[in-house]
């Protein structure tokens, strides 16, 4: 599982603006954030970013 992580991490088909997306969403430099269980009256809508990486079958 963590070899098809790396490949395709390293592979052709990712693009350099992915990565420099990533960094810049960890680094809280980003139009998004993550918000934990506070979805109420004051939020309309809701974009759920779903990692499939660490699930299991």
């Amino acid at each position: 599982m963590i070899e098809n992580f790396y490949r395709k991490l390293f592979g052709v088909d990712l693009n350099f603006t992915e990565i420099l997306a990533f960094y810049r969403y960890e680094d809280n430099d980003s139009n998004f954030m993550t918000m934990h269980k506070t979805k109420g009256t004051g939020i309309e809508s809701v974009l759920v970013v779903l990692d499939e990486f660490n699930w299991t079958n």
